[in-house]
This record gives structure tokens, sequence and C-alpha cells, in this order.
């Protein structure tokens, strides 16, 4: 007898899965045009704060980086002399309209002896004269104060705009004066400028495309993006003549 010997035959193949498949309804929705720019932020307001007294700077009143309020101290110059110049000229003032009581009391005298002709008119025009100059010097007395009233005030240096300061240029100690340059910067930062590139074709084209469809191109609605991704939770209105 022979006997015969051989492979099992392969098994049959899986049938393949199904697909799946998921239905959405089909809706209709406006496609709108838009446009990717990459762009900066700039402050509204950027002030250098400089001294326009010359002093040694004596306080700092301002953490570097801090957001600080319209009005708040941020530097304050040294005031003592300018405070002494202040009450120099009080001093000034106080003579000067003591000299014009003066006047203004020989002046009514001779104007009372005139009447009788006890004395000569030309002495009552001197006497009138005087009173004139004396009261020239009270007004002049009163803007030199008013002058130095004012150096005293710049002695503080206070925020023009809330925002946020920078690094101070100079420490306490240091002599500062209008030639220092900047003493620090502030800038705001509400509301701010987004900056970003678009040629005169680009902003014509983008307006005719608009108003084709029957947009006003002031409602255009700009979008920012940060760095890692997310868009700002503001929207941007154009400020240019789109």
């Amino acid at each position: 007898m022979v006997a015969g010997c051989g492979r099992e035959p392969p098994p049959a193949p899986a049938a393949a899965a199904a697909p799946t498949v998921i239905a959405v309804p089909a809706r209709v929705e406006p496609i709108e045009d838009q446009s990717d720019f990459v762009g900066r932020v700039v402050a509204t307001d950027k002030v250098d704060l400089r001294a326009r007294v010359p002093g040694f700077l004596k306080r700092r009143a301002f953490t570097e980086g801090q957001d600080v309020k319209k009005g708040d101290l941020l530097f304050e110059i040294e005031p003592d002399q300018y405070m002494a110049v202040v009450q120099e000229r009080e001093a000034d003032l106080a003579k000067a309209r003591a000299d014009q009581q003066n006047t203004a009391a020989q002046l009514k005298r001779g104007a009372e002896l005139v009447k009788d002709k006890n004395i000569a008119q030309a002495k009552v025009d001197e006497l009138q004269a005087a009173d004139s100059i004396a009261l020239a010097m009270i007004e002049q007395a009163k803007a030199a104060l008013d002058s130095a009233k004012l150096d005293l005030g710049y002695t503080r240096i206070l925020a023009p705009v809330a925002g946020r300061i920078g690094l101070a240029k100079y420490t306490v100690g240091n002599l500062v004066g209008p030639e220092s340059g900047a003493l620090a910067t502030l800038v705001s930062l509400d509301p701010i400028y987004l900056q970003f590139p678009l040629t005169q074709r680009e902003l014509l084209k983008a307006k005719l495309a608009y108003q084709a469809k029957g947009g006003d191109p002031r409602n255009v609605v700009i979008h920012v993006r940060l760095p890692n991704g997310a868009l700002y939770d503001h929207r941007a209105h154009s400020t240019s003549s789109m």
C-alpha cells in the first residue's frame, strides 16, 4: 500500500469590516474672505519722562515694569533749593506791596495838598509815577513767585498717562536735568494699536471687493491671533481710510 501525505488547505480569509460613515446634515453658511498678516503691538501713548529742572535725584517711587495710574509720583528731585527760592520770591512780593502802600499814601497826601496849592503839580505827578512803578513792581514780583512755584512743582515728576513704566535710566543720587534725556519710558496699555503691513493695492482691492458685496469697508472685522495660536478676546477695528 502506498500512503500519501500533504499540507492542510489554508483557512479562508475573514471578511473585511464595513467602514463607519458619519452623516452630517448639510447647511448653508456664509464664507468670508480673509487674509493673514504678521503684525506688532504698539502703544497709543508713549512718554519719555524727563527732568525739567536740574537737581539730584532724591526718590524713585515705582518698581520697574509696574502699572501706574495717571498722576502717580514717579521721580522726585531734591526740592530744598527751589523751596528757598519760593520763600525769597514771597518776601520780594511782600516788600513790593509795602512799598506800594507807601507810594499810595504819599500820592494821597499830595493830592490833598495840591488843592490848596501847598505843593506843585509837578510834585504830584512825580508821586503818581512813583506809585505806578510800585504797582508794576508788585506784578513783577508776582510773576517771579509764579515762576519759582512752577520750578518747585517740576521737582515732582508725575505720570501724565496711565500705563506701564519701564527701566529707570538713573538711580537715586544722580544729578539730572533737561539735558539728561529720558529718565524712564511710560507706555499706555489700553487701548493699543496693532500695526501690520498692507500695500495700497491690497487695500484698494479689498475695499472694492467688500463694496461689491454691499458691505461697508468700515465694518471690516479684525481678529488678533496670539503667538500661542489662541485668538485674542477682543476684536479690533481699522483706523485706516479703507
